[in-house]
């Protein structure tokens, strides 16, 4: 079944917008009377009835929901956006199918990519979260220096950062985990010395991802697919 997103939720009854409206519509043939799932991103999915039918924006009657409760591990990445958006996009439709709640993107000392499509990494959030069938659409915040993002994570209960230089802990050492994650990813050329220090300083621990030098968004998806292993 194919699960659709909107927002616009008043009283009994959900406005689609237009490109998930013609989906519905066009692609799928649903018709007055059949039955589709939709979800707030926040945790509820809602299963609605056609009723009113327009080619343009659909508007459709609640039937009854189901909240889901929140993962008992927040996952957190704070990823330096990579040279290519592309490879960014990439990990961030992989690391929502597999499950992560927040996204942090960071702007480090050796960062060359500062100019964004927060439209388009928005659009793939929301197709890979209706692909993959999840019911909570993660936060991505906009590229940050690495002082602010770290004034913002600093509540979290378990805090990491992977990169090259002298981690001897492998980060699944510290499974399992609970309450909130955060795992720190560094650009190309990754952190420098004084950027792994600071975060030290700040509670983080060092970790590795492995033997292999691995890619930003190689790491980064690593790192997710390791703290969500079952425990």
């Amino acid at each position: 079944m194919f699960l659709f997103y909107s927002e616009e939720i008043v009283g009994e009854s959900i406005q689609l917008d237009e490109i998930d409206s013609k989906h519905c519509l066009k692609v799928l043939r649903k018709k007055t009377g059949d039955v589709i799932d939709v979800t707030d991103g926040k945790g509820i999915i809602y299963l609605c009835e056609l009723r009113e039918i327009d080619q343009r924006k659909l508007k459709v009657h609640i039937i009854s929901k189901k909240e889901y409760s929140p993962p008992n591990v927040k996952l957190t990445i704070a990823i330096a956006p990579t040279k290519n958006q592309e490879r960014l996009e990439w990990f961030l439709e992989k690391s929502i199918e597999i499950g992560i709640s927040e996204i942090f993107l960071i702007r480090t000392a050796r960062t060359e990519k500062t100019h964004l499509k927060y439209d388009r990494l928005q659009r793939i959030a929301i197709a890979a979260m209706k692909q993959s069938y999840n019911v909570r659409l993660p936060i991505i915040h906009e590229l940050s220096s690495l002082d602010k993002v770290m004034s913002k994570v600093a509540i979290y209960k378990h805090k990491f950062i992977a990169h090259c230089h002298r981690p001897q802990d492998h980060l699944s050492a510290f499974l399992p985990l609970d309450g909130s994650v955060v795992l720190l990813i560094g650009p190309e050329g990754d952190f420098s010395n004084e950027e792994v220090d600071y975060c030290v300083e700040l509670g983080f621990k060092e970790v590795s991802l492995g033997a292999s030098r691995l890619r930003t968004e190689t790491a980064a998806l690593v790192g997710i697919t390791i703290l969500n292993l079952p425990t």
